[in-house]
């Protein structure tokens, strides 16, 4: 008996995949009380496949992007398919009779609550504003839930170093930032951007002694500093600074998804589109152990550079050696 070829059995999954796909994107447009149940477990049975078929080594760019674009949906509609398993016991008793992965779909209900609260806050702050209620914000914020206000300090001080940043206007920046270090004692987060505007002005010795200062604040975990430090390093244009500094937070926490999502950022910004998708994807695998929103967020990415003309087109990429002393 001739034994079944591999590589058909693949193309065939393949077609099958890409099948699935079209059915889901099209019951993604509007989910009601009769069409999800098989939305769910349409999500289920193309993640199984898409990840047998990476396994097989199966080119699946062009499927990764289009479920990109599917998780970015979901979350978009997360209250309209918790009304719809509603109608069918409530996503608990769904997830628990149907579901075959831990594909975050399965928790849509949580995300959903995280945004009703989200969107109830902000219409809290809209009434507030209104005259009748006035008074009661005023009682609330003064007495009830008074506002830190050094974290307002502080907020205020890294709103005008970015802009200063933005506009590669670096004396000003350094004006901002050294009367921020002064009005806040020196708060880690002012003393993360003072270093890379001292890097900017080409004087390392000085950046060097505001990233020691900031290592040195036991509240923050390492890994957390460095991964602030590159964050604010890619959106001063120092992309190896970046890099070296997400390379720092790897050897603290090898882990750490904000880390692989900055480097990540930092290939994106360069071309390197491959190594952007790869970081990303780690990012999103990472980001599974209590992060969905990063896990969104990188998954957005991910769909934009899939879909971006030209993003894999053959190029050179420029070898480069971080020095990251």
């Amino acid at each position: 008996m001739a034994q079944p070829n591999p590589n058909t059995e693949s193309l065939s999954d393949a077609a099958k995949l890409r099948d699935q796909l079209n059915e889901l994107e099209k019951l993604l447009v509007k989910v009601n009380s009769n069409t999800v149940v098989r939305t769910l477990q349409l999500l289920d049975t193309c993640w199984l496949l898409k990840e047998d078929l990476r396994a097989r080594g199966v080119d699946l760019k062009a499927e990764d992007g289009l479920w990109a674009g599917f998780e970015f949906r979901l979350s978009e509609i997360a209250g309209e398919i918790v009304k719809a398993a509603n109608t069918h016991g409530g996503m608990a008793q769904l997830r628990q009779s149907l579901a075959q992965t831990d594909g975050f779909w399965w928790t849509l209900d949580e995300l959903h609550a995280e945004q009703t609260r989200r969107t109830l806050f902000r219409w809290l702050r809209l009434v507030g504003g209104l005259a009748v209620l006035g008074l009661t914000v005023w009682i609330l914020v003064t007495y009830v839930f008074p506002p830190d206000p050094n974290a307002v300090l502080i907020t205020d001080i890294g709103y005008d170093i970015e802009k200063a940043v933005d506009i590669r206007d670096w004396d000003t920046a350094r004006t901002v930032a050294q009367a921020g270090l002064e009005s806040s004692n020196n708060a880690t987060e002012v003393l993360l951007w003072a270093a890379v505007i001292e890097e900017r002005l080409d004087n390392p010795e000085q950046a060097a002694d505001y990233v020691a200062e900031a290592l040195s604040d036991s509240n923050i975990p390492p890994y957390n500093i460095w991964v602030t430090l590159g964050t604010n390093r890619l959106r001063a244009g120092d992309m190896d600074g970046a890099e070296c500094a997400a390379l720092f937070a790897l050897e603290a926490d090898p882990d750490n998804a904000q880390a692989h999502f900055l480097i990540a950022s930092v290939a994106e910004a360069m071309g390197d589109a491959q190594r952007a998708v790869d970081y990303f994807n780690k990012t999103y695998d990472l980001a599974s152990n209590g992060q969905p929103q990063l896990q969104v967020i990188a998954r957005v990415r991910l769909g934009y550079l899939m879909q971006s003309p030209g993003s894999f087109d053959a190029q050179e990429t420029e070898e480069r050696e971080l020095d990251c002393g």
